[in-house]
């Protein structure tokens, strides 16, 4: 059973509909469905009525929200006190959007391991709501996330440690096949396939609301394809499928190899900062924020 199951309950029950609590948790509709039916599956009960009409959360699901939420503070506090029963072993569990576990989660090791190690690591990747969610309940010690310039804060209080870690941006790149359809100022053909961020997702937001064109309701490209899975998008992109927008210290490598041709200069870039927030309450976090804070790492810096 997934502790996140449970949230996912108590948010349906605050919000009393599948979309508005799909937007809390920063998901698609139809992904927060599929986990309210994983717990369902688990539970061998049903907790919603669905008929032809409409979904209606049950009377039994509503009765049981105490229960619910001393279920969770009870399960928290037992992995708080099993964590705290050997104060030598040293664990950190990272939370990090995906595309950050892989171009930053390493340079974070090596430099906390410079003066901390050994440490052991548990690294969970997610969305950037499901980050928070993760840090505020304690699912995770260190958060390494994005934040726009103009994103709303986050819920935390003035209690949690936080720092900026490094820049970034989320940059228009051409791969493979397309580089040789570049016409000669660069410019780009009629019917470019791209590939796209799900709605509502992070990084769809941050173009969405950024003074960059919006080519999803441009004609004269084509949408081949829509995945969060930033990763996959990149080889995509590097073979030619279309053009994709994508942090730049994701494919730093790439464009310095030509692999990938950065189209900044058409479309525009979103400024992104790399931010790292921490738990109040470990001790071992408040001593590597501080450590980094002194150091003052930035280590992707974009002009």
């Amino acid at each position: 059973m997934d502790l996140r199951w449970l949230e996912d309950v108590l948010i349906l029950l605050e919000e009393g509909n599948l979309t508005r609590a799909a937007q809390r948790r920063d998901i698609t509709q139809p992904a927060f469905s599929r986990r309210i039916r994983a717990f369902e599956n688990w539970l061998g009960y049903e907790i919603l009525d669905r008929n032809v009409n409409r979904v209606t959360i049950r009377d039994s699901t509503r009765n049981s929200e105490a229960e619910i939420r001393a279920l969770i503070l009870r399960l928290n506090d037992l992995r708080k006190k099993m964590s705290l029963a050997d104060p030598e072993q040293k664990h950190l569990t990272i939370t990090a959007q995906h595309s950050l576990a892989i171009s930053m989660f390493t340079d974070f090791i090596s430099l906390v391991n410079v003066k901390f190690e050994p440490i052991t690591y548990s690294l969970k990747t997610e969305n950037q709501g499901e980050c928070v969610s993760m840090l505020i309940r304690g699912d995770a010690d260190i958060m390494l996330c994005y934040e726009a310039p103009d994103d709303p804060k986050f819920p935390f209080d003035d209690t949690f440690l936080s720092m900026t870690w490094g820049t970034d941006h989320l940059v228009p790149v051409v791969g493979g096949s397309l580089i040789p359809m570049l016409d000669s100022d660069g410019s780009l053909p009629d019917k470019i396939p791209i590939i796209t961020f799900p709605k509502d997702s992070f990084f769809d937001r941050v173009l969405s609301t950024s003074n960059c064109k919006n080519l999803t309701r441009d004609p004269t490209f084509q949408v081949i394809c829509e995945s969060a899975f930033s990763a996959g998008i990149r080889e995509m992109a590097l073979n030619g499928i279309g053009m994709a927008w994508l942090p730049l210290s994701l494919i730093t490598h790439e464009i310095e190899t030509g692999k990938l041709i950065d189209k900044s200069n058409l479309y525009g870039s979103v400024p992104l900062n790399i931010s790292l927030y921490g738990r109040p309450e470990n001790d071992l976090v408040e001593s590597i924020v501080k450590n980094l804070k002194l150091l003052r790492i930035n280590l992707v810096r974009v002009n």
